[in-house]
């Protein structure tokens, strides 16, 4: 007993400031480093799980469509069962909404890095219902393109809303949308190029729903490529915007 407390006492006695400090030091880099290896796990799992939202939302958009002529609720007109001349065409969730039967559930249209989007539990107007007023919008993170097309795969379908940049325009020759409602219709050849937002979702990333079923996971570079080749109707593509 009296050599451990001998021991003990040498031991504390050679440990110094700058023993304690390069400890401290030490810890509180170690600390650093683990907080963003979990940071970057967790967006790398919620990118995968946004991709996977996008290629569910995809195959219910391709079911739907099997029955309208192979196009989607946007491009259809409401004699048809679809939504393209919908009063409220100019909402994004009204024509996600319109996929209910084949989508199943609607949290599949809140991407878990969407921290600003609250996932819907059912299709209803209850109190976590997708058609609640207090969800709708809130309940998507991603935006519809209105140009896609069946002859088209390389068109883009949906993709992730953290989009930046282009300029704004009230109308689409496709669709009954942007008459009513200015900043939905977003035009994506403007003044500055197109860019995933660095602060919101998936932080200068971003997930693309092509209309052939692929799911694009893209830089800002691989982007704007992928608009390049997804334009078929004029030099412009719409996207309606959920918020």
């Amino acid at each position: 007993m009296k050599l451990l407390s001998i021991k003990w006492h040498s031991a504390m006695s050679g440990f110094t400031m700058r023993d304690l400090l390069a400890v401290v030091f030490a810890m509180a880099s170690f600390a650093i480093l683990a907080a963003s290896t979990v940071a970057g796990s967790r967006t790398h799992a919620d990118r995968l799980v946004c991709a996977n939202n996008l290629r569910q939302l995809g195959i219910a958009t391709h079911i739907w469509a099997g029955a309208h002529d192979d196009q989607a609720p946007s491009r259809t007109s409401m004699a048809r069962g679809g939504t393209s001349d919908h009063p409220g065409a100019a909402n994004a969730w009204l024509h996600f909404s319109w996929i209910s039967n084949e989508l199943i559930t609607p949290s599949l249209l809140a991407c878990p890095g969407d921290y600003g989007t609250r996932a819907a539990s059912d299709w209803t107007p209850g109190p976590s219902g997708f058609l609640n007023p207090s969800y709708r919008a809130n309940a998507v993170s991603y935006f519809l393109s209105l140009h896609v097309d069946a002859a088209e795969p390389l068109s883009w379908l949906a993709g992730d809303r953290n989009l930046e940049s282009g300029t704004y325009s009230q109308g689409c020759g496709l669709t009954a949308v942007g008459t009513t409602a200015v900043g939905f219709d977003r035009i994506l050849f403007g003044p500055s190029p197109v860019q995933w937002s660095a602060t919101n979702i998936h932080l200068a990333n971003g997930n693309l729903l092509l209309n052939d079923g692929q799911v694009h996971q893209t830089d800002n570079l691989a982007l704007g490529n992928n608009l390049r080749d997804s334009v078929w109707f004029t030099t412009r593509n719409h996207v309606l915007m959920p918020r």
